[in-house]
């Protein structure tokens, strides 16, 4: 059975998407094609049991570096159970943890929860109604907090290696080599000259809707007697009905309802906002640039 070598744990709205996008270039790398299988923050999945879990690695091969990414791994305080349950059950995995501007990830976090109250028919909400009524998008912004999260479990400072969004954006081969050297694989050019920009405004919405209906579609697997049913089935086939029926549906009616009805309706990121933002955090941020010996004033203007 495989376990993962190493985990994405976020931030969310942090470019996990292209650094997941860019790993899974590298010839010794295989990282299943759900990006997020949230297993060890959410109960629903854990209960499926380690052998569902080691499922999601059966395709890599001999010798392949394996990993996951689950952003939700970094919300301790809508996951607190997520870095005991790795450490118990992959004590030595490496742990990489990518960093976004907090004002611009806290922002773009209320955006992505605002496109999934479109989705489920819900009313939208202003950004100060959002961050007052879930205290995630801030929690999750605080990054120091959910390093200390994992190091007092029990992780070891080495088994996490924290990059920046900048970073990646700017000079994604470094970053990039960076990661490859702490995972353990060869270097290999992943960038190829197309420096990758995941979870734009233009297709977020899309991956939106097709991340829901792939967890759906996942999930159903674990009602009594569908299990036994697709066990009989070639993994990669049912890998493939699953990415070809939550593309095909994510690009019609939910895409298109999305797309019309979430424009020109979210909070947009004012100065007031920002200057506000940026005052909350001014103290972690400060403190996570002691942490990383990193001057991180940029992100408080």
């Amino acid at each position: 059975m495989r376990f993962p070598d190493f985990i994405i744990m976020g931030a969310m709205k942090a470019g996990t998407t292209s650094l997941y996008t860019y790993l899974r270039r590298h010839p010794s790398i295989f990282m299943p094609a759900n990006k997020e299988p949230q297993f060890f923050s959410l109960d629903a999945k854990y209960s499926l049991g380690m052998p569902w879990y080691h499922s999601l690695f059966e395709p890599a091969k001999q010798g392949n570096v394996c990993g996951e990414a689950s952003t939700c791994y970094s919300r301790a305080a809508t996951h607190p159970l997520a870095a005991s349950r790795i450490l118990q059950s992959i004590p030595n995995v490496r742990l990489l943890y990518l960093l976004r501007n907090p004002v611009d990830r806290t922002y773009s976090h209320y955006r992505h929860r605002m496109r999934e109250r479109v989705i489920d028919g819900q009313d939208m909400l202003t950004l100060q109604q959002y961050l007052e009524a879930e205290p995630e998008a801030i929690d999750a912004s605080l990054y120091l907090r959910q390093i200390k999260v994992y190091l007092e479990t029990g992780f070891s400072r080495e088994q996490i290696e924290v990059l920046l969004t900048d970073d990646l954006i700017a000079d994604p081969l470094t970053t990039l080599n960076k990661v490859q050297a702490f995972v353990g694989v060869e270097q290999h050019d992943l960038v190829h000259g197309r420096p990758l920009h995941s979870n734009s405004a233009d297709v977020s919405a899309v991956l939106t809707a097709r991340q829901k209906i792939r967890s759906l579609l996942i999930d159903l697997r674990g009602t009594p007697g569908i299990k036994q049913v697709t066990d009989v089935v070639p993994l990669r086939i049912r890998v493939a009905v699953v990415a070809a029926t939550s593309t095909l549906i994510s690009k019609t009616l939910i895409a298109k309802k999305m797309s019309r009805d979430m424009h020109g309706r979210m909070t947009p990121l004012s100065a007031a906002h920002r200057s506000r933002l940026a005052r909350l955090f001014r103290t972690s941020v400060v403190e996570l640039g002691d942490w990383l010996d990193r001057d991180l004033t940029a992100w408080l203007h």
